[in-house]
């Protein structure tokens, strides 16, 4: 009886149609899995510092580099916006940093309050939150995917100001470490080895693999120092200064400042918030906050030249990134740029056709859903170093 049933025909066509299936479906997914690198950016909202974005419901906005920079999807994600934060204003509740990791294949997010969470780009799952008592300014993760570093904040201006170093598996605060006041951005360089963190007046670098301070310098950035960038040989380190537009050069070798760039005169109605490298550190890019433009300076001559103007749209919280292959620039407003020909080449868009201006956001690259390649949130030279992280 068994015997005939399994020898008959229809049991057999089925018997076919189940492996058809069965092998159908793993082509399926190894196709997933090997299918073409879609580029994103992933922009996150609200901004803890443009408070334009507050309206915006909480969540990462995501990009098509390769189709025009077109709005694809938005992810919301409620932790963004802590309770109780609806009609307060961004600053006191919006993000102040937005890193990844791709070991963790992960993005790590800060806010004043002190939230400090973990996000799985690839299950778009929170996976934890701590909360930590000073606050979370934009922190970094090292190479490795261990450890996070979290400065206290810009707004922690007592002496005992510094960061956090963080387990990234769960959050929990592994050490804390004085620096000085005001602790506010923080990077891991692109090879792994050093930590560059920066306050109101201080530049400090420590090495990853044992967290020991080996370089402190102050009075760097004319009254209060913001975003900075590195080249890739972790040379020389390029530090926002306040009372002008223009940065400060420190030679991380001699552990000295050697050059001072400005252009015009003080007093400035805001801060440079923003300076960057190209990933081939052919250029040297700031922002101008309040003068709505980017300068624009050439980086292969020992101090660097201007060499022109970007005009911008509008004004704000100042910001500058590079895609991983150095062929666009993002900034506070919601214009790509171009970075050969300088010309505004595509418009940030959110899913309402609503005009998109931000300054947390890195670049992720997809095969499938899986994270292959993720951009860091800072500007820096990758002469001799990888694009990725």
């Amino acid at each position: 009886m068994t015997s005939s049933l399994l020898s008959h025909p229809w049991t057999r066509t089925l018997r076919l149609v189940a492996t058809c299936l069965f092998f159908a479906a793993i082509g399926s997914f190894a196709s997933a899995q090997s299918g073409p690198v879609k580029r994103y950016l992933y922009v996150s909202v609200p901004d803890g510092a443009q408070d334009s974005l507050a309206e915006h419901a909480p969540g990462i906005l995501v990009f098509d580099i390769d189709d025009g920079h077109k709005f694809v999807r938005f992810i919301p994600v409620p932790q963004f916006s802590p309770p109780g934060s609806k009609g307060v204003s961004a600053r006191q509740f919006g993000l102040r940093g937005f890193c990844a990791s791709l070991v963790n294949h992960a993005a790590y997010y800060t806010a004043e309050n002190g939230l400090l969470g973990c996000f799985d780009l690839e299950t778009e799952k929170v996976l934890w939150e701590v909360n930590l008592p000073e606050g979370a300014d934009r922190a970094d993760i090292t190479l490795d995917g261990k450890k996070l570093y979290v400065p206290t904040g810009w707004w922690d201006r007592g002496p005992g100001g510094g960061m956090f170093i963080v387990d990234a598996r769960d959050g929990k605060v592994m050490k804390r470490v004085s620096i000085g006041p005001g602790a506010h951005n923080s990077f891991v360089t692109p090879d792994g080895q050093y930590l560059l963190i920066g306050g109101i007046e201080w530049f400090a670098m420590f090495r990853t693999v044992n967290d020991e301070k080996i370089l402190y310098l102050d009075d760097v950035g004319d009254g209060g120092m913001f975003p900075f960038t590195v080249d890739g040989r972790n040379q020389r380190a390029y530090l926002s200064r306040t009372k002008h537009v223009g940065v400060d050069i420190v030679d991380l070798k001699l552990g000295e400042r050697t050059h001072v760039i400005q252009d015009g005169l003080p007093p400035i109605p805001r801060r440079t918030h923003g300076v960057a490298l190209t990933p081939d550190e052919k250029e040297l890019w700031l922002s101008d906050q309040a003068g709505k433009r980017l300068l624009v300076y050439d980086n292969t001559v020992v101090p660097p030249v201007k060499k022109q103007d970007i005009k911008l749209v509008r004004d704000g919280h100042g910001w500058v990134l590079f895609s991983m292959d150095g062929r666009y620039a993002w900034c506070h407003t919601e214009e790509v740029i171009d970075t050969k020909t300088k010309q505004v080449v595509a418009i940030l868009r959110d899913e309402k056709g609503r005009l998109l201006a931000g300054s947390k956001y890195f670049e992720v690259h997809l095969q499938g859903k899986k994270v292959v390649a993720v951009g860091s949130q800072f500007p820096i030279g990758r002469v001799t170093q990888p694009a990725t992280r």
